[in-house]
């Protein structure tokens, strides 16, 4: 799956709308699935976001 995602298709988000406490969230958990797209390991998005695979990231 994650080959298989573009992410240039996804809709653009203004961060800078969203609360302080949310623009932190937000950008955390994207930085979380564009890290598991290429291929990073649980242990790696864990140590570089603060979540991994057993914490959802949906809002």
């Amino acid at each position: 799956m994650p080959g298989d995602v573009d992410l240039g298709n996804w809709a653009a988000i203004d961060d800078l709308a969203l609360s302080v406490e949310r623009r932190t969230l937000y950008r955390q958990r994207e930085r979380a699935i564009r890290l598991y797209l290429e291929g990073a390991t649980d242990i790696q998005i864990k140590a570089a976001c603060g979540m991994g695979a057993s914490r959802p990231i949906a809002c």
